[in-house]
């Protein structure tokens, strides 16, 4: 038995979602030799301290099993499905609708090793761009991952059409500014039937006459202030990028990452007291 690692599951955890991990050998086949949640803690160790696969503790079942089936699940679509049991379980434990009926999208652009990558002229970083949708109250529904030089409109079009698949009541979404257009508005209403609003800046510079006295000058606030919806997603990203695996993207292949995120934000949940 070895010592337990802070990244493990819980027992009340691991009930949870147990029930996706389990196979039957009614018709024959090899029992596994490494149990399932022992193969998720492994996984789990990678995200949240950032290790390479092959720098895995030896206490854990080998990194090449472990690796494999990582794979494996995420080729199943284990991860995703995970989340969005954990999600609903999640909003419902808080008092929500399990459906949600508004979401939240914003993009987030990071550096990268190896793989897609594009140059993203705006925030100055070479590498990915996250594309995430949350709800209100900043858990993932869908997420996509491109190279950085990707249009923020295109890139919101194939995380929405992941979350759709899942969640069908959506009929609201706050978005920055980057998200402007009539083209993308009619689009997402005519595709999700799903209503665009842009969440603004507050002006940060005006223009007047050189003569006019400064008590008819326009007055704003000088400091800080939280832009309403928009903190939300910016928070989910802050939840993501607590896991080392994510602080930079180091994956070959973005639908890797998009499974830890997906893993991430299952983990949040899972740690949550009401989960």
């Amino acid at each position: 038995m070895r010592k337990k690692y802070p990244t493990d599951l819980k027992d009340r955890e691991w009930v949870l979602i147990e029930r996706h991990f389990k196979v039957s050998y009614e018709k024959g086949g090899r029992p596994p030799k490494y149990s399932k949640s022992e193969m998720l803690n492994a996984i789990f160790y990678v995200l949240r301290t950032g290790c390479q696969w092959r720098y895995l503790p030896h206490d854990f079942p080998p990194w090449k099993a472990v690796h494999e089936q990582f794979r494996r699940w995420k080729k199943q679509g284990i991860f995703e499905k995970i989340n969005y049991e954990i999600t609903k379980y999640s909003r419902a434990k808080i008092g929500r609708n399990e459906e949600p009926s508004a979401c939240i999208v914003d993009s987030q652009s990071v550096k990268t090793t190896e793989g897609v990558k594009g140059y993203d002229g705006g925030k100055k970083v070479k590498g990915r761009k996250r594309h995430i949708v949350t709800d209100t109250q900043g858990f993932v529904l869908g997420c996509y991952v491109g190279a950085a030089n990707e249009n923020d409109r295109d890139g919101i079009k194939i995380a929405l059409d992941n979350m759709k698949k899942k969640y069908a009541n959506v009929r609201k979404m706050w978005a920055d500014m980057g998200y402007q257009g009539k083209d993308l508005k009619d689009h997402i209403k005519r595709e999700y039937d799903i209503e665009i609003e842009i969440i603004k800046r507050p002006p940060c510079r005006f223009w007047v006459h050189k003569d006019t006295p400064l008590e008819l000058l326009p007055q704003r606030d000088p400091g800080f202030s939280v832009q309403p919806r928009r903190w939300v997603v910016e928070r989910t990203f802050a939840w993501i990028n607590r896991n080392r695996r994510l602080s930079k993207e180091y994956d070959l292949l973005t639908t890797s990452t998009e499974s830890f995120i997906y893993l991430a934000m299952s983990k949040v949940m899972l740690s949550r007291k009401y989960a």
